[in-house]
């Protein structure tokens, strides 16, 4: 059966936490693990808070950028995640994928701290060609070595990292432009079966039920689901249902501009975009979009509009608009304001499939139906 795939928002704010939003960080839960995308500070509080993500699930954690707002959480979660283990448990440790210097932010965060973990984890590093290569360093007491992810660069100079291929899941990054180097995760389930027709399948099955040697041949039916033909005595051949394309989720980092991750994020079913401003009825008067949006980019941000511009371009299916600033109340008090910005979104998206996200909101991602 196909695995469940949720989305839950911890942090929506851009830079610093208000009364309505953490920073930023998100979880992706599926087939009982859970990922977490960024860990902005406080992130352990809307972990207690929200409730119905068990804390000993979460075994990776990707980072976007080294900005505080999406790390300053990192080692206090470390921390807390092993706290109730004992230190003769045996688990694997807590993989942590992000840009180059977080290894170090880890280690040097936990020693000078003098944090003891009662369980192990290792950071691995997606580095750009320019970026150094750590050699020699000692580990810090409870870190696993870690991997050097090298980019790679095809014949049309697309950029990308390839992070894990794991399970029924493809991890994938590539560098977008922001004001320091950021990154873009694509992740991508591997095709699942398609639908069997039962109506057309059960009577081969059972008239060479005798010649099978079997009480009960619509076992076989799961060999079918595992893409394997089935030879019948009779000379039949059923052939496999055509496999449907997996889902595929991309979470952006801190951007004015993702267009490196396009050839990875194309027909996404959803897309995660900062959109930090918009303009809105209570920006000044006579304050243009272009002003905004201007000054939006000089600060290495997305207003929602670009987050939209963005979502058609790659053909996505929904566009969940994240990053808020501040002054963006995720309340009831505010919901005039965060229409505006996600009717902005909407005007350059072409699609109506567009969400404000808010701290705690969660999102189902459907099966798709069609095949390949």
């Amino acid at each position: 059966m196909p695995k469940s795939l949720l989305i839950q928002f911890l942090g929506t704010s851009s830079g610093q936490p208000s009364l309505t939003r953490n920073t930023s960080s998100l979880a992706l839960k599926t087939d009982g693990v859970t990922w977490l995308f960024d860990v902005g500070e406080a992130t352990q509080h809307q972990l207690n808070k929200f409730k119905n993500i068990k804390w000993s699930k979460i075994n990776k954690i990707f980072i976007t950028h080294m900005h505080g707002d999406h790390v300053f959480g990192l080692p206090p979660l470390l921390c807390t995640l092993t706290n109730n283990l004992n230190e003769d448990s045996v688990m694997p440790p807590i993989e942590i994928y992000g840009p180059s210097g977080l290894r170090n932010f880890v280690r040097i965060s936990l020693s000078l701290t003098r944090s003891r973990l009662n369980r192990s984890y290792v950071v691995h590093e997606l580095l750009f060609p320019d970026d150094p290569i750590e050699f020699g360093k000692p580990l810090e007491s409870n870190e696993q070595l870690g991997t050097n992810i090298h980019m790679t660069i095809d014949k049309n100079n697309n950029k990308s990292w390839k992070v894990i291929n794991e399970g029924d899941y493809i991890v994938s990054a590539a560098p977008i432009e922001h004001s320091i180097p950021s990154l873009g995760y694509v992740i991508e389930e591997k095709p699942i079966p398609g639908n069997i027709d039962i109506e057309l399948v059960k009577p081969i099955l059972m008239r060479n039920k005798v010649a099978l040697g079997l009480k009960n041949p619509m076992e076989l039916l799961k060999k079918l689901q595992q893409d394997q033909c089935l030879n019948m005595p009779d000379g039949t051949v059923i052939e496999p249902p055509q496999q449907r394309p997996g889902r595929k989720i991309v979470i952006l980092g801190d951007t004015f501009d993702p267009s490196g991750i396009t050839h990875l994020a194309m027909n996404a079913d959803v897309l995660i975009h900062e959109a930090t401003t918009s303009l809105t009825s209570d920006d000044p008067e006579g304050t243009t979009y272009e002003q905004l949006e201007k000054r939006t980019i000089e600060k290495g941000h997305s207003t929602s509009k670009m987050a939209g511009k963005f979502a058609a371009k790659i053909n996505a299916k929904k566009l969940l608009l994240n990053h808020f600033s501040s002054r963006y109340k995720g309340d009831k008090e505010n919901i005039k304001i965060m229409d505006e910005i996600k009717q902005a979104a909407i005007e350059s998206f072409g699609n109506d499939q567009v969400i404000c996200t808010y701290d705690g909101m969660t999102t189902q991602i459907p099966i798709r139906k069609d095949v390949n």
